[in-house]
């Protein structure tokens, strides 16, 4: 877990990311990012993060996700295929 000068060097970062890089949907994986992207105005779906045992839980949240997603007229591929970009880019 990033400690508070940790979390808050990364802040910038995110932004600039968020910028660079914009997109319709944002997923925050854990409470940290969530708090990041909140105070960033950007509405955000959470995900547990799948580290230190929430592997099980953060697979049926992202599945919830993708599918509610998916019902807007996202567009998106596969829960397990969305499943694993999410953790390839998490880890």
């Amino acid at each position: 877990m990033p400690n508070k000068s940790e979390r808050s060097a990364g802040l910038p970062v995110l932004k600039a990311f968020l910028e660079l890089f914009p997109c319709e949907q944002v997923v925050a994986l854990g409470k940290i990012a969530a708090a990041h992207l909140e105070h960033l105005g950007v509405n955000a779906h959470c995900a547990r993060h799948p580290a230190s045992g929430g592997a099980k839980l953060f697979r049926r949240q992202i599945d919830k996700i993708v599918n509610e997603l998916r019902r807007s007229g996202s567009g998106l591929g596969s829960s397990k295929d969305a499943v694993r970009r999410t953790v390839a880019e998490s880890a």
